[in-house]
């Protein structure tokens, strides 16, 4: 039987979001320890993750207060490693199929989408064209298999936790215009992003974020303050 886990996160951010789809969707047990990421305490640096990220993970962990973790407890930082250490733990939780082909898909997905976040911020951040993603918007349609709702094979998987909470901020921005951009750019991407050719991912996307557990992670009003002190940080000189 798996151990102890611990699950430092930050509530608003996609990173740990994508923790936090996975714990509900395998209905992982889990322990959480809120960290805030505008002032990261000194323990969490120096006994969680020395490199600052959130979020990490410690498994094997004693009942011990989540400041004070134990030094011989396993420590993991980056989400997308913590998503697979999950899969690895908790094998027939259905978070990766079991197939090897599909696996592959699974992860080269994965490598794929992980070009989005970039492209996200890149525009509502630093000002960049919002064509780069639509060019991710396209470049993941073309990856998605034909009828099913998700990235591989019939079932949720670490493909589609991997990218939703990216699918939910890049909404929150563009129907907010919460941004370093002009605002007719707003409308511009959600015009290119509903248009026809793009039928199949917008169907994906509408599919992935009515899930309860995302709804469950992702806090609207929060969120929004969150990005704003991003876009304001990104401002100053």
């Amino acid at each position: 039987m798996p151990e102890k886990i611990v699950f430092y996160k930050y509530g608003q951010s996609p990173f740990g979001q994508r923790v936090a789809i996975a714990f509900l969707e395998a209905q992982i047990p889990h322990e959480s320890c809120e960290v805030d990421v505008w002032n990261k305490p000194t323990w969490f640096v120096e006994k969680v993750n020395t490199i600052g990220k959130i979020p990490a993970i410690t498994y094997g962990s004693p009942s011990v207060p989540h400041d004070q973790p134990s030094v011989d407890a396993f420590k993991l930082g980056e989400s997308l490693l913590i998503l697979e250490f999950l899969t690895d733990l908790y094998p027939s939780s259905g978070l990766l199929p079991s197939d090897p082909v599909q696996r592959a898909q699974a992860r080269f997905f994965i490598d794929t989408a992980e070009k989005l976040p970039l492209a996200l911020i890149g525009w509502f951040i630093q000002g960049a064209s919002w064509h780069g993603i639509i060019d991710m918007a396209n470049a993941l349609q073309a990856l998605l298999p034909q009828p099913s709702k998700f990235a591989v094979g019939d079932n949720l998987t670490i493909a589609d936790i991997a990218i939703m909470p990216f699918f939910a901020l890049l909404r929150l921005v563009y129907e907010n215009g919460i941004g370093a951009y002009p605002a007719k750019q707003a409308q511009e991407l959600k015009w290119a992003l509903e248009a026809p050719e793009l039928a199949r991912f917008k169907a994906y996307v509408d599919n992935l974020l009515a899930r309860p557990s995302m709804r469950a992670v992702f806090d609207e009003e929060a969120t929004k303050e969150y990005l704003r002190n991003m876009v304001a940080m990104s401002l100053k000189p």
